[in-house]
């Protein structure tokens, strides 16, 4: 059996430690996105946490007051309290999903960091270990584009230059200059 023979049946072996890696990536990818996410709008939903309760308050306590408004008025009063608490209501379930989140993503790194420790992916150099390279070299040697481990690694160290200076390319015709 030679070298690439080998390593793909290394690779067939570790598929499914791979596909759970391929989980965790994916999982701490939508989260840390849905973080950005939060962090960019975390001002108006602590300002809704506060003054969304303290508008209800408000309208909460006209309601109850002696004032003499017409039918319209108390209407109006009655839908402006259960909008401030609705917005107030969403407010804590966005803070509350986000401490969820939070929570989380230390959880997903230990799960892909015990996963690329794992004894089936001694095969692959711990630089490389992430489902994208795995695949990728995966992919290269079962097209019998490389036959050992190390002709995989320089053919994919060869096309992570190559779209990195195709992305500097794009920017730089973007901003009108060369690179």
């Amino acid at each position: 059996m030679d070298e690439r023979q080998q390593l793909l049946a290394c690779a067939n072996a570790g598929t499914q430690v791979l596909k759970e890696m391929e989980r965790c990536e994916n999982e701490y990818d939508y989260l840390s996105q849905k973080e950005a996410k939060f962090k960019k709008r975390a001002g108006w939903v602590w300002a809704g946490l506060i003054l969304c309760p303290l508008l209800a308050l408000g309208g909460i306590s006209d309601l109850f007051s002696n004032a003499n408004l017409g039918a319209g008025g108390r209407q109006w009063d009655i839908i402006g309290t259960v909008i401030s608490l609705g917005v107030a209501a969403l407010c804590v379930m966005s803070i509350k999903n986000h401490n969820k989140r939070k929570a989380r993503i230390p959880v997903v790194l230990n799960e892909h960091s015990k996963l690329c420790s794992d004894p089936l992916m001694s095969w692959l150099p711990h630089d490389y270990r992430n489902s994208a390279y795995a695949f990728k070299i995966i992919e290269y040697l079962t097209n019998m584009r490389a036959k050992t481990l190390q002709e995989a690694l320089n053919l994919l160290e060869t096309e992570k230059h190559q779209a990195a200076m195709e992305t500097i390319a794009a920017i730089g015709a973007i901003n009108g200059t060369r690179y």
